[in-house]
């Protein structure tokens, strides 16, 4: 009974792994018999080769045509930049380093009175030429404008340009600016003719004034009153005598020493001036003694500015409707930066008119019945020759401005 039972039990265990290798070999039997119908066919080398052989040869063919494809895009865009280079109205070459012409457009063999320069040296055509562009190579240069070059019986003034291209090749350019140089310089005439013109005015203009004043005076002094009438020959003498000064320093060049002084010792001598000057309870100038910086120029000259500046607001604030009250009518305030030291004059007058504006540094334009119109263009000269400027600033008090860069200080 015992014996059975292990048999049984062995049986149970050993069935599900009879079953699993029935189904395996009925699988295989089902494969065999499908494959049985498609037998497996070995093809022969020379058939594999040929089949190979026409793969590589219809690839080779077509590597062929895209090459060929490719070439002749490279040849239409070389062909569409030649035609627009030899289209543009500049002179263009591309040069070897060694200054060999690899392309010349017409324009630039033109320029050159050349048919064929292709290949060659461009020394063997312009010596002049070739060494314009080994100095720009030398130096590093892209523009060079003007260049004069004698063609014929007329000059002609070109600008170069020099572009480092890949390969060692430069695009070398001519451009002709012959015109516009001409019309430069014809503007530069026609505006020194204005200015001639307008400083023959004002020349004419004083003089013509004075002379009639002192030939009216000579005429009175047949029927008396010498010293009156002396006193005002004299007077006109005197402007005329201011004018040419004025004039004589405005059109040379005045010789200034550039010497360090401190604002505070600057403020203090004008100060001095001031308090001996008729006018000065109306003038309100900086305490020195809270000035720290300093300026570096001719102390002498930059205070012939501001005096200047200051005697323009007293004969402003005088020509308004009605006098201020309260003083001072013009003061002076120095501010300081990181970057510059300005003096601003500062006035309680009526303002400038728009006209004005425009020409206040032009010289023998002014608004005042004896003015010369020089002051103010030489205080502007003063100022342009110690590195500075003079400003008249927007908006009220008027207020001009001399600006001093502080890194000459």
């Amino acid at each position: 009974m015992g014996q059975q039972a292990e048999l049984f039990f062995l049986f149970l265990i050993l069935t599900p792994f009879g079953l699993l290798v029935l189904i395996m070999m009925a699988r295989l039997v089902f494969w065999a018999m499908q494959n049985r119908a498609e037998p497996v066919r070995i093809r022969p080398p020379e058939e594999l080769l040929v089949e190979t052989l026409r793969e590589r040869t219809l690839g080779e063919r077509q590597a062929r045509l895209d090459q060929k494809a490719s070439q002749l895009a490279l040849d239409q865009l070389e062909l569409l930049h030649h035609d627009i280079l030899d289209a543009i109205p500049v002179a263009v070459s591309v040069l070897g380093e060694d200054g060999s012409v690899y392309y010349a457009n017409p324009l630039f063999r033109h320029m050159l009175g050349i048919d064929a320069i292709v290949g060659q040296h461009l020394a063997s055509v312009s010596d002049r030429l070739n060494g314009q562009w080994l100095e720009m190579l030398a130096l590093g240069q892209s523009v060079k404008f003007p260049v004069s070059f004698e063609s014929g019986n007329k000059t002609l003034y070109l600008q170069l340009t020099l572009t480092n291209l890949q390969n060692n090749q430069f695009l070398f350019t001519i451009q002709d600016r012959t015109r516009a140089q001409i019309l430069d310089q014809r503007l530069r005439l026609k505006n020194e003719l204005e200015l001639m013109g307008e400083m023959a005015g004002g020349i004419t203009h004083e003089v013509k004034n004075a002379l009639a004043v002192i030939q009216g005076r000579v005429q009175m002094l047949k029927y008396g009153a010498v010293e009156e009438n002396s006193a005002k020959i004299q007077d006109e003498i005197n402007h005329l005598t201011d004018f040419v000064n004025a004039f004589r320093r405005s059109s040379s060049g005045e010789s200034h020493s550039m010497e360090q002084f401190t604002l505070a010792g600057w403020f203090e001598r004008l100060r001095q001036y001031w308090e001996g000057h008729p006018d000065g309870v109306w003038v309100g100038l900086p305490d020195g003694n809270t000035l720290e910086g300093g300026l570096l120029g001719d102390d002498t000259l930059l205070s012939t500015v501001v005096n200047n500046l200051i005697l323009n607001g007293l004969e402003a604030v005088r020509g308004a409707e009605e006098l201020p009250d309260e003083a001072p009518w013009v003061w002076v305030e120095v501010i300081e930066d990181d970057e510059v030291v300005q003096v601003m004059v500062r006035d309680r007058g009526p303002g400038i008119v728009p006209e004005m504006r425009k020409k206040l540094f032009v010289p023998f334009v002014t608004s005042k019945e004896r003015g010369t119109g020089l002051g103010l263009f030489h205080s502007r000269k003063i100022m342009l020759e110690h590195q500075g400027r003079l400003e008249l600033r927007e908006g009220m008090p008027t207020t001009f401005a001399c600006v001093f860069p502080k890194e000459l200080f």
